[in-house]
């Protein structure tokens, strides 16, 4: 077998890790002969000066870069526009403006005398939510004329004052320095003044009531001014731009310069390496390709199109969509109004947004982490593991090892868009260039290793795994600059070197100045969440809480490499080394790993996402991890139990939670809401089991062993097997973990088909399927349309009760009583929502304990309609059913509770077709029902019976089914039964049920059946529409488009698509509160949701999520509010310019 070169170039001093201290003479080469042979034009003083001169004037340029000017897009709003009154809407993606000034005549209150109130302009339509707390209106009111700006009043006039003067004005100010007011043209002054700059209002356009037929000299010297905080969208300038790119060229002529000084003073590498041969030569480790390598890469590829995503997949995805559509910049779209990414995101965002311009579905935008993860593993299996030592690279179970704890990190963090991958791979490139630096006494690798850590830390805070590289790797590049510095000198050295750290500058700030991005970072910090360094123990504490973010192959992958990182520190504090491996590169993956535990307490964020950066490092600590095992387990029976034991104890924990994954990565995989488990019993009590076994004969073997001789095999083989036996158990676990996980998503592949599923989306997009759910989500554009008729010749009840003398019809059939159109209450809430805290996405405050929150789709609600509906009932209906044509009856009762029954006429039921796939009925109430797994759940009994009509008109009955609930429970919803489940030869189909629960919160409403007309939610939205995309949802829709901005204005959406309820309530809907910034301040400013019906194609019981129709609110003016026309400008800021903080909250 080939002998590693690293191997006997290792000195181990007492103080810290082994570093290579000579190699063998004839690979040595003085710097003296070298000089002696170089060229005149290129020796090394022209080297050295180039190097020294253009890596710190790179540098000097690099850090100049944020300071210097930028071209800023400015946007201004005024109002009238066109000479017209007409209301025009203007939504401002960061809620509030810079500066809003109004100018209001006297006369304009003149033209409202018709009116005994209204709005004369506004920044909120007057029915939207909270929108005097949020916004200025200036009103009036039988008596007075009122000027507010977030329920502040700043002016309060007599109306009957100001109609009697002449040619008097309103003028108010608000801007961050408060807000001014003063009124001209009544017999005193009034003035109005306040320091506080949170006057400034949500704006989301002008609205008024003044009549469209004012007369001009009504409103001659009316005008409302919005200065639109346009901050972030900069370009820079011609200046800043030369300024990057010369840095960028001299940082490159910095490096030709360093290469060219390594060549000349160490010409051959310090030590060598890669293979050595038999004949003396080296083979490089990088041409070596084995069976492990393609299991690996193919793994990664299957489960690039069947596993899970990530959870801010679709976050990302849209961020990076709508800087496509010509936004100026990549905003922080759904929080924080809309502020700029930096300082972190780029360049990995750069690259997102490169492959989502080209292709938008998933498995395309998606390759970036597919490449990240590749080159990753390359780099461990061809350039750590060899540079670690021969004992760790020959040996099967290591390198197995760290192929399936690789798997466990990517399949469980890193398989989507979060730039988790991309700090991985950066993270170990920079260790293997700095190992390279170390080895070869080069310092071009190193100061390459400097940019590379550089980009890892900008493009995510966890890229200070990074950072932590260089940290452990200074000291012998120290050395190796101090050998050098007599040849070299230091500047030659340091200018690359910070040129190099420096360039990430250009990405920070590329179209941004430091005041901008300054800003940013103060509204994120504000907002938050953004925990302090001493809470980082909450990482850990949301890993131990059953829910998606503390799941199941999360657990296991983290607490094996802590696992693994235990051994590993156990075994060199003890022994200084682990056998077989070098330890000046052992004890730097032990630095790297404990420096960036200790780096990551800085980061904002304690989401368990971000274990994803470790999946570079983690499986270099469990290959040393299991050679360490190995090792220690050849001469005592003790340590093999006690591994075992531990590493159980490690499976059991993480057996102890449920196996659940993002959206629609959950769908139809095993014990995803519960405790993994088999006939009732869970799986981590079994291993618990084992492990106290283990355990206990670990114990028994300490107190016996000086009793017992230990025998160990007398042959090589024998001992090897050993080895490999006792550290089997971290691989066991690693690569039964990756089975598992393969197994589990494509039985949910199979299982689930022909419904939706992450497979078939992914693989559809191959197929030309590319809109991947909105072909699979089906919408019913009018519920109205496809009511059943009910067959001739029945008898129903038609006698008026309490003065009732609308018929009640054939939803109410013989045998029926107590249910009646009465019987739905005035408002129907539906159950609130368990919240747990630590779920990425929600506002998380660790003090808080779980709570319930409610939410729910809107128009499900239900109410009172003022119009007696078809039967008279007074039910507000929802997904716009017609009150008029749709008759409803429930069982509430207001006093004394009585039970009801309902037996429904016979409906006559079509023949099946593929056109209509399922039976439809609305209903309220707490009804027995189907879950997704055809589950029985407790309610009062609704059923629908299905028949076949006889001659004589009768039905004969064959059999009922109860109907698929997708919740929420009790509000307003849609009952589902499958078509293929009734017999083809039913023709007749009718609701029968019973409420026999006397509490008052079980009672029960319904609408009669209906056979739904059916189109795709993509044919129905279509692809020009724009739309709130919430975040968790975004990747499975690529076709549909997200609303956009430009210039500090966002377009109204017309849609927004949810994820399920519990999502919405607990994560979408918080994070894109109006309260932190987020886009529901413009949904909710503009328009009011309703739920338009939708379902789950062949996955009739599964709550897949809603879309809900944004009804744009108007004004007492005829027609919708028409979009504003912005003037557009420009304006060079200085790299300091701030306009002042922003308005939050």
């Amino acid at each position: 077998m080939p002998r590693h070169a690293d191997t006997i170039a290792a000195h181990t001093t007492p103080t810290g890790p082994a570093e290579p201290t000579q190699a063998a003479p004839a690979q040595h080469t003085t710097p003296t002969t070298k000089r002696r042979t170089a060229p005149a034009f290129w020796n090394l003083k022209a080297a050295r000066l180039t190097a020294a001169i253009t890596g710190f004037l790179g540098m000097v340029l690099f850090i100049l870069a944020p300071f210097l000017p930028v071209n800023q897009t400015t946007a201004t709003l005024t109002w009238p526009q066109n000479k017209s009154v007409k209301s025009v809407e203007a939504p401002l993606i960061a809620h509030s403006p810079q500066s809003i000034t109004l100018d209001v005549p006297f006369s304009a209150v003149h033209a409202m005398k018709g009116q005994k109130d209204g709005i004369i302009a506004s920044t909120l339509p007057g029915q939207s939510t909270q929108a005097t707390r949020r916004g200025l209106f200036v009103r009036v009111s039988e008596r007075t004329v009122d000027v507010l700006s977030r329920d502040t009043p700043l002016v309060t006039l007599s109306r009957s004052d100001v109609e009697a003067a002449h040619n008097g004005t309103i003028h108010v100010d608000v801007d961050k320095n408060g807000a001014r007011a003063t009124v001209t043209g009544l017999s005193a002054p009034v003035t109005y003044t306040s320091d506080d700059s949170h006057l400034r209002p949500i704006t989301m356009g002008i609205f008024s009531d003044l009549p469209l037929d004012t007369p001009q000299a009504a409103v001659q010297n009316m005008k409302i001014t919005v200065h639109i905080d346009t901050r972030f969208t900069t370009e820079p300038t011609l200046v800043k731009l030369l300024a990057m790119i010369f840095g960028v060229l001299c940082m490159i002529l910095s490096w030709i310069a360093l290469a060219r000084i390594d060549a000349i003073v160490q010409p051959t590498p310090f030590a060598p390496t890669g293979y050595i041969r038999a004949d003396g030569t080296i083979r490089s480790h990088w041409r070596s390709f084995t069976a492990l390598d393609a299991v690996v890469y193919a793994l990664l590829i299957i489960w690039h199109f069947i596993g899970a995503n990530t959870s801010d997949d679709g976050y990302i995805h849209t961020m990076v969509r709508v800087a496509n559509q010509d936004a100026g910049y990549m905003a922080n779209y759904y929080r924080w109004y809309g502020v700029t990414e930096s300082p972190f995101g780029s360049p990995y965002y750069d690259i997102l947004q490169g492959f989502a311009a080209a292709n938008p579905t998933s498995p395309f935008v998606r390759l970036p982490a597919l490449i990240c993860a590749i080159i990753t593993w390359m780099l461990i299996s061809k350039a750590i593991i060899p540079r670690l030592g021969e004992g760790l690279h020959a040996r099967k179970i290591t390198t197995w090892t760290a192929a399936g704890v690789f798997l466990m990190f990517h399949m469980a963090f890193n398989n989507g868009m979060r730039p988790e991958p991309f700090v991985a791979m950066m993270a170990i490139l920079t260790w293997a260039l700095l190992e390279k630096s170390i080895t070869t006494h080069r310092m071009l690798p190193a100061t390459a290793a400097v940019l590379t850590a550089a980009l890892a830390l900008s493009g995510n805070p966890t890229g200070l795994m990074a950072v932590a590289a260089l940290a452990v790797s200074i000291r012998p590049l120290l050395h190796i600059i101090r050998e050098r510095r007599p040849h070299v000198g230091l500047a030659a050295q340091i200018g690359p070197i910070g040129a190099s750290g420096f360039a990430v500058l250009t990405c920070v700030f590329g179209d941004h100045n430091i005041g901008a991005v300054m800003e940013a970072t103060r509204v994120r910090g504000e907002i938050g969440p953004n925990m302090p360094w001493y809470r980082e123990v909450l990482r850990y504490f949301w890993l131990s809480i059953q829910t998606v973010d503390g799941s199941m192959s999360r657990r296991l992958a983290v607490f094996t490499m802590l696992f693994c990182l235990i051994v590993v520190t156990v075994v060199l504090l003890r022994n200084r080394e682990i056998r077989g491996a070098l330890p000046g590169p052992s004890w730097r993956a032990l630095g790297i790993t404990y420096g960036t535990l200790l780096l990551m307490t800085f980061s904002p964020t304690k989401w368990t996402h971000h274990f994803g950066a470790y999946a570079g490092i983690a499986p270099v600590l469990a290959a040393l991890a299991a050679l360490a095992i190995g090792n220690t387990a050849l001469h005592s029976r003790r340590n093999r139990s006690l591994v075992l034991g531990a590493m159980g104890f490690v499976l059991a924990f993480s057996l102890a939670t449920v196996n659940d994954w993002w959206f629609v990565s959950q769908y139809h995989i095993p014990w995803f809401d519960k405790v993994p488990q088999i006939h009732g019993v869970e799986f981590f009590k079994i291993v618990m089991v084992v492990a106290v076994i283990a355990f206990l004969v670990a114990g028994w073997q300490h107190v016996t062993q000086d009793f017992t001789e230990t025998k160990e095999p007398s042959t090589a083989k024998g001992r090897e097997r050993l080895r490999t036996l006792a550290a089997a158990p971290i691989t066991v676990v690693a690569w039964f973990t990756v089975v598992f996980y393969l197994l589990s998503f494509g039985k949910a592949a199979i299982s689930q088909h022909p419904a939706y599923s992450i497979a078939k989306g992914n693989l559809g997009v191959l197929a030309g399927n590319s809109c991947m759910m909105a072909d699979d989500v089906l919408v019913e554009p009018d519920p109205n349309k496809g009511m059943l008729k009910p067959l001739p010749h029945q008898q129903w009840e038609r006698i008026p009760e309490d003065n009732n003398h609308i018929a009640r019809g054939p939803l109410a059939g013989p045998g029926t009583y107590n249910f009646e159109a009465w019987g739905v209450p005035d408002r129907v809430q539906a159950d609130p929502v368990f919240v747990q805290q630590g779920t990425a996405g929600t506002n998380y405050k660790p003090e808080v304990p779980p709570t319930k929150q409610s939410g729910q789709p809107g128009g499900s609600e239900g109410g009172l309609d003022p119009n007696l509906g078809v039967n008279g009932s007074r039910a507000k209906l929802p997904f716009g059913l017609n009150p008029q044509t749709t008759p409803v009856l429930g069982s509430f009762q207001y006093g004394a509770q009585h039970s009801a029954k309902l037996q429904t006429a016979w409906y006559s039921l079509p023949k099946a077709d593929p056109e209509h796939p399922v039976i439809v009925f609305t209903a309220a109430g707490r009804l027995k029902y189907l879950n997704v797994n055809s589950i029985e759940y407790y309610g009062q009994p609704v059923y629908l019976q299905y028949g076949i009509t006889q001659p004589d008109g009768s039905v004969k009955m064959l059999g009922q089914v109860l109907p698929y609930d997708v919740g929420p429970i009790p509000a307003w919803r849609n009952m589902r039964i499958p078509r293929n489940v009734i017999p083809p030869e039913a023709n007749a189909v009718r609701l029968v049920g019973e409420d026999t629960n006397l509490d008052p919160d079980h009672w029960v409403a319904v609408t009669p059946p209906r056979l739904p007309h059916l189109v795709t939610l993509q044919q129905y939205v279509g692809s020009s529409d724009p739309t709130l995309l919430d975040w968790e949802i975004a990747l499975q829709f690529p076709c549909i488009r997200p609303y956009t901005h430009y210039a500090g204005v966002t377009e109204r959406p017309k849609w927004r698509i949810t994820p399920d309820r519990a999502s919405t309530v607990n994560n979408t809907n918080t994070w894109e509160a109006t309260e932190f910034g987020g886009s529901l301040g413009i949904t909710e400013g503009l328009s009011r949701a309703e739920e338009v019906p939708t379902y789950l194609k062949d996955d009739w019981g599964r709550e897949w999520g809603s879309l809900e129709r944004l009804e744009p609110y108007g004004t007492r003016q005829p027609g919708l509010p028409k979009r504003a026309t912005i003037q557009h400008g420009t304006e060079k800021r200085s790299g300091l310019w701030n306009p002042g903080k922003m308005n939050i909250g």
